[in-house]
């Protein structure tokens, strides 16, 4: 790696190779930790060196941070650097929707980050996910700060209180920010720890301010925490036995190959008969969701301005849509262009005019503001405003009779099927609000997606290595529907099969597999050295029967014959 600059107009280019150790780790520290591992981890053994073995102050910040470099970071960086971080920043907002249930989900738990000192959580809206993270510092030595921010947002005192109380016994901990928004004044007694004869009482007001009130129930609270902690704890240990003794064993042995053969029959050949292609549309955006739009733009414009009212008409809200279709394929930066001497596009602008399309756009409902609940309330829907349009649609998706091969997916709209004829039958739209987990978070949201496929007729189900758990393809699997996902790793409890470098050694086309049985299931675990390691599991396929596949070899600059087991 070389770096450029200019010093009085001259340019000077530096090898990064060429410099002492020393100035690599005082230069490290002028990055983020994110951006250091995005840009320095793999690079070659010396900068892995200094990172994993020499590097002790990590400022890690998922903020912002996309779903892929999450994953990629959590997989092969973060478990060699747990004991180097010093700072840690989790967030569940719009932009990083769920990060903390997949970070739990890769097994991570606070304890191992023991040289952790300061913890900032953001917009964490799961009290059960909160009251984890909360409780698992008690296991960091060196935790001096923690801040908490636009989180939690029920208003029940109880369960606050209880967050509050629990990191007020933190050991070490030194500084402690809230601040979280609430329809009503909440107060929070926090003790005072550093008056241990005369403890006092602070109080937390919604807005971040705070005043001092004297209380007598201090001492009576803390006691109440260590036992809560010592409840927590016992717990704790009872689960990980429980672990131990359904310990789970994997052996290398032939996969037995189940009878899959699909009883759903084939599909329909489509009746196209009469319909036109506004017909197809109707049948998933669905007719009376004009009429919901029309009058729900009508009410809220009496609502802004009685004197003014849209009166926006049943055709004028299709020709609305056509034209938001429209500008969907041409995708002009400004909607307004459209209309322009310059850009204009006459179907467009021959069917409605510029300020009548952007006035309906202004005004444009789906439902009645004024029946939207409070953020507080427990009800409380962040999908509200398009709810009815969703339900709808989903309905309509619902009622198209499913082909064999189905898969399931994460999307961020807009949306682009993964399936072989691309069609969607099914989504849940995630709104940062779940209901306590059965088996998991993943695992959970599959088989509520799954509710409407037609039981043991045998049909197939894809998936890759965000949901794909052992006890989602065997509950898949009781069900009637076999499973094919890549896995992670540390999903595999006890797996004894071949590391990466042992793979590695054997060359591209490298195979290993083990098989268990669980509930009477029985599921394959095959692990693949293409470019990368591939580790699948399944309840269809296994290892057997190996066939060639047309690779390009970088080091050959020619395609080779790889060997594939069945499962890829």
């Amino acid at each position: 790696m070389t770096l450029l600059f200019s010093n009085n107009q001259k340019s000077c280019k530096i090898h990064l190779e060429s410099l002492a150790n020393e100035l690599l780790l005082y230069l490290f520290e002028f990055f983020d930790g994110i951006q250091l591992l995005r840009a320095f981890h793999d690079l070659n053994s010396r900068f892995n060196h200094l990172l994993y073995n020499h590097y002790r102050v990590y400022r890690i910040d998922f903020r912002s941070i996309s779903k892929y470099q999450f994953g990629d970071l959590c997989q092969y960086c973060l478990p060699s650097i747990t004991d180097q971080i010093i700072s840690l920043t989790i967030s569940d907002d719009d932009e990083t929707p769920n990060l903390p249930a997949i970070f739990l989900s890769y097994n991570f738990t606070l304890d191992k980050f023991t040289r952790l000192q300061s913890l900032s959580l953001y917009s964490i809206q799961s009290f059960a996910q909160l009251s984890q993270l909360i409780y698992q510092c008690h296991q960091l030595p060196h935790l001096t700060r923690l801040r908490m921010i636009d989180g939690y947002n029920d208003d029940r005192n109880n369960d606050i209180q209880f967050l509050i109380n629990t990191i007020w016994s933190l050991p070490k901990l030194q500084h402690f920010y809230l601040n979280y928004h609430s329809s009503s004044k909440t107060w929070l007694k926090v003790p005072n720890k550093n008056k241990k004869t005369d403890l006092k009482n602070h109080t937390a007001i919604p807005n971040g301010m705070s005043e001092t009130i004297d209380t007598s129930e201090s001492e009576d609270e803390m006691k109440k925490i260590q036992v809560i902690r010592m409840i927590l704890k016992r717990n704790i240990n009872k689960k990980h036995l429980n672990q131990r003794e359904k310990r789970i064993h994997w052996v290398k042995k032939p996969f037995t190959l189940p009878i899959s053969t699909f009883v759903g029959g084939s599909l329909p050949p489509p009746n196209h008969s009469g319909l036109e292609p506004i017909d197809y549309f109707y049948t998933m955006f669905g007719k009376e969701s004009f009429d919901i739009l029309k009058e729900q733009s009508n009410l809220y414009s009496v609502q802004v301005n009685p004197n003014r009212p849209v009166n926006i008409s049943e055709s004028e809200i299709r020709q609305f849509v056509g034209i938001l279709l429209m500008t969907g394929i041409y995708g002009f930066p400004q909607q307004r262009s459209y209309w322009t001497n310059s850009t204009r596009v006459e179907s467009i602008a021959s069917t409605m005019s510029r300020d009548r399309f952007l006035e309906i756009k202004k005004n444009l409902h789906v439902v009645d503001n004024t029946n939207q609940l409070s953020q507080n309330d427990p009800n409380y829907d962040r999908a509200f405003k398009v709810r009815p349009l969703l339900n709808i649609i989903k309905n309509n998706f619902r009622k198209i009779q499913k082909e064999e091969q189905l898969c399931v997916d994460e999307q961020i709209i807009p949306f682009k099927a993964d399936s072989i004829s691309g069609i969607c039958y099914d989504f849940i739209f995630y709104s940062a609000k779940a209901n306590e987990p059965q088996y998991g978070f993943c695992t959970d949201i599959v088989l509520k997606l799954c509710e409407t496929i037609p039981k043991m007729m045998n049909y197939k189900l894809y998936f890759d290595n965000y949901f794909t758990t052992i006890q989602l393809e065997v509950q898949l699997k009781k069900l009637g529907i076999f499973s094919i996902g890549t896995i992670r790793s540390n999903r595999l409890a006890n797996i004894n099969m071949k590391d990466i470098k042992s793979l590695k050694e054997g060359g591209r086309g490298s195979i290993d597999y083990r098989i268990i049985q669980v509930d009477g299931v029985e599921l394959c675990a095959t692990r693949w050295y293409d470019n990368n390691i591939v580790t699948c599991l399944s309840t269809l396929s296994g290892c057997e029967s190996i066939d060639m596949v047309k690779r390009w070899s970088s080091s050959q600059k020619q395609h080779i014959q790889v060997k594939r087991p069945n499962v890829i």
